[in-house]
């Protein structure tokens, strides 16, 4: 057996030539601000040149207000279009009036729910109160008396009710619409107890 040959080694790959970026006239200014600590003016060079993520970036080093600032800005830009920035927009803004306000009344319960889920205690009697408020306008009224049950506004549990007997009524008849009043009262007077 004859020994079988090795072949020839082949020379090592070239490295590659390092790539070369050309830097813009705002990374010069980032680089000087980030060099310097001046995250705020790294901030406004993004935000001038509509440079979100980067400024977002930039902002979380900075902190605080300059943090809050470019927050905001991204969420009143970003909840132009999708509704599920609006909420978050409202939740981290504590902006509830304004959700509540511009508030889809067919999509009453998401609203009711992001004020459950992320509203104050101590603002929750409004909140529902001013989402009645909305869905009474809106000619909700089954809505409407459950968020004024939820802000415990008997008077107006009682006013949307009355909308609602009306349509009752005029479906099921006068006993009926009166039944179904009595026992919502009685229902709803014995859960305030």
């Amino acid at each position: 057996d004859a020994p079988v040959a090795e072949a020839p080694a082949s020379p090592p790959p070239a490295a590659a030539a390092p790539e070369t970026i050309q830097p813009t006239a705002d990374d010069d200014l980032l680089m000087n601000a980030v060099l310097v600590g001046k995250f705020e003016t790294a901030v406004d060079v993004c935000l001038g040149s509509s440079n979100m993520a980067d400024a977002l970036l930039f902002a979380s080093l900075a902190g605080g207000k300059t943090f809050a600032r470019v927050r905001d800005a991204y969420l009143a830009k970003q909840a132009a279009g999708r509704s599920v920035m609006k909420v978050v927009s409202a939740v981290c803004g504590n902006k509830y009036e304004d959700l509540i306000a511009n508030s889809d009344p067919a999509h009453w319960k998401r609203t009711l729910t992001v004020l459950a889920t992320y509203g104050q205690p101590e603002q929750w009697s409004t909140l529902c109160e001013q989402l009645g408020d909305h869905l009474s306008r809106a000619q909700n009224h089954h809505a409407s008396a459950l968020c004024y049950m939820c802000a415990s506004k008997t008077e107006k549990v009682l006013q949307a009710w009355t909308h609602e007997i009306v349509s009752i009524k005029q479906e099921l008849g006068t006993p009926a619409a009166v039944q179904e009043m009595v026992e919502r009262i009685c229902v709803f007077t014995e859960s305030l107890k």
